[in-house]
């Protein structure tokens, strides 16, 4: 139903307008990441490193899930954390992210993964017949040769 009385038909619209949202500001990420087995425990250890590019924590995921919170540390220096006690022939995959105290957090690096070295077999008996391999520990275990 229309009224007609003029005193109470109204052409104002109102509008709410939302303030404009400002982007959060991009935070730095760490740089260089890698994954390596370890030189010393190849068959049981992986070592994955970035270098840090703000004085802040460092967040260290392996395989999605947090792994460590490496301490703030100047720019430029790596950060580096190792898996132990694996088996052999396990991959594992790691990433960073630095996190600031404000909570805001850097985009995660890129995935690095690496794999231990498979278990290793003695060596077999020699095809020719001439030796034998004598297992045991100490410098008297190896091939024998018998003349």
């Amino acid at each position: 139903m229309w009224l007609e009385d003029a005193s109470l038909k109204s052409n104002i619209v109102l509008v709410k307008l939302k303030p404009e949202v400002s982007a959060a500001p991009s935070r730095p990420k760490p740089t260089s990441p890698s994954a390596s087995k370890d030189a010393t425990s190849p068959q049981s250890k992986l070592n994955f490193s970035c270098v840090s590019s703000a004085n802040e924590e460092t967040e260290v995921y392996i395989d999605g899930s947090l792994a460590d919170t490496k301490p703030a540390v100047p720019v430029g220096q790596t950060i580096t954390h190792s898996e132990s006690g694996l088996a052999n022939d396990t991959t594992m995959t790691g990433k960073f992210r630095h996190k600031w105290s404000a909570g805001d957090e850097s985009e995660f690096t890129a995935e690095k993964s690496a794999t231990t070295d498979p278990a290793t077999a003695p060596p077999s008996k020699p095809s020719n017949g001439e030796g034998e391999f004598v297992s045991g520990s100490g410098s008297g275990s190896g091939f024998v040769t018998f003349g």
